[in-house]
């Protein structure tokens, strides 16, 4: 039988960047830049802080802007508080009734707490 190359191609991996804490982020990012600064390619820089080369050049678009915060990225996600169906002081008077009675104290009809009679 002949030797068969295998199809399958390698997956190249990638450091999630968003599970590092915000110290290593800030660091690696100014180490990235450093390096892109003393001559070295956007693939080795990629590739020494085991990064995406897109997030490498996204670094180097937003280099002031970065460099102003530390080298800190900005906040993810969304506000605490958008798009809220309950005011806090109504949200913490359910959770208090959740934690100390049971809904067939409340005259609800059940014996546990379920999502649904909670909606």
């Amino acid at each position: 039988m002949k030797n068969k190359k295998s199809t399958l191609k390698r997956v190249k991996s990638h450091r999630d960047f968003r599970s590092l804490n915000e110290d290593t982020q800030a660091e690696l990012r100014r180490i990235a830049l450093a390096n892109i600064d003393k001559g070295q390619t956007l693939e080795f820089v990629a590739k020494l802080m085991e990064v995406h080369i897109q997030t490498v050049r996204d670094w180097i678009k937003r280099r002031k802007d970065l460099k102003k915060r530390g080298y800190r990225g900005e906040k993810r996600g969304r506000n605490e508080g958008d798009d809220r169906l309950l005011n806090r002081k109504k949200e913490l008077k359910i959770k208090t009734l959740i934690e100390t009675k049971t809904p067939d104290m409340l005259g609800l009809g059940a014996a546990l707490w379920t999502r649904r009679i909670i909606q």
